[in-house]
């Protein structure tokens, strides 16, 4: 499902669920809308602006929550954690962010930064908050109770974006690059591609790395969408489902095959195929239980 708004101040709300060969209106109030979000399989649905409305049936029915001057809205993969924050970068109306355990049943304010909030993300399984506050980076992994600061030296603005399990990140510096962090936003380094930057945006598993730029002024370099790979290095994580092995990995940006081997010498595929999780965007596989030794690894097509 691809979601879209019309920022007029008499705006609609457009839905389109073939990536965008087509859009229609579901009869949503008009409004002035200025930001969407949606759970993966898109039955849990955000829309805020003058106002925020919530949708948890595939946007059949909604629900008005009084709050206004929204500016940006996020939530997990299966659309229970949600954050927000209002009245513009900088602005900070809430005295920190609003977030939400329960697809915007209640509501938290989170008082523990130290000032203007100038962009956020949340990773995909909801575990995992980030914020850029005062040109530096803050992580949450409780949901924002408590907030641990990175240290990065280049001052970083918004856009911000995580990695699925919050391991990675990408965010634009103060001097229109790219900035990444492998650990979580403890360190970071800076990586220019040609241009200003004005976007970034990663995959899932965090080993693809988009950003946006423009020619800039002295138009010295061309303008466009820039990527970085990672190879990547997905983990199986197994568990017991009843009395069945559960295989879990994150969705890889690239292709593998799952193996089983009884000894690591001699590998063979495992024929059964994975359903993806679009919950927690990860691969899942129920296996039966084997008597002896059995061991699981992903290799690279």
């Amino acid at each position: 499902m691809v979601s879209a708004t019309d920022l007029r101040r008499d705006g609609f709300f457009f839905i389109s669920t073939n990536g965008g060969s087509s859009w229609q209106t579901n009869g949503f109030p008009q409004a002035y809308w200025t930001c969407l979000a949606c759970s993966a399989n898109g039955s849990t649905r955000f829309c805020g602006g003058s106002q925020l409305e919530i949708s948890t049936n595939s946007g059949a029915t909604w629900s008005y929550q009084p709050y206004s001057g929204l500016w940006s809205i996020l939530c997990s993969a299966d659309g229970k954690k949600v954050m927000m924050s209002a009245s513009g970068p900088g602005r900070n109306a809430f005295a920190g962010l609003c977030t939400s355990p329960d697809a915007g049943a209640t509501w938290v304010t989170n008082k523990g930064l130290p000032g203007p909030i100038d962009a956020f993300a949340v990773s995909g399984d909801g575990t995992k908050f980030a914020v850029i506050c005062d040109e530096r980076f803050y992580a949450s992994a409780d949901g924002g109770a408590t907030w641990r600061r990175g240290s990065q030296s280049t001052p970083l603005l918004g856009p911000l974006a995580l990695s699925d399990d919050g391991g990675k990140a990408i965010a634009l510096g103060v001097l229109t690059s790219a900035c990444i962090s492998l650990d979580g936003g403890t360190t970071w380094v800076e990586s220019s591609p040609p241009g200003s930057v004005t976007d970034v945006a990663l995959s899932a598993d965090g080993d693809v790395m988009a950003a946006c730029t423009s020619a800039g002024t002295n138009a010295t370099a061309p303008g466009g969408i820039w990527i970085a790979r990672i190879p990547p290095n997905p983990v199986v994580k197994p568990s017991m489902n009843g009395t069945n092995l559960q295989l879990s990995w994150i969705l890889p940006s690239s292709n593998f095959a799952l193996e089983q081997s009884s000894d690591l010498d001699a590998w063979e595929p495992v024929t059964n195929p994975p359903a993806p999780d679009l919950t927690n965007l990860h691969n899942e596989l129920s296996l039966p239980l084997s008597s002896g030794n059995s061991f699981f690894r992903l290799r690279g097509l």
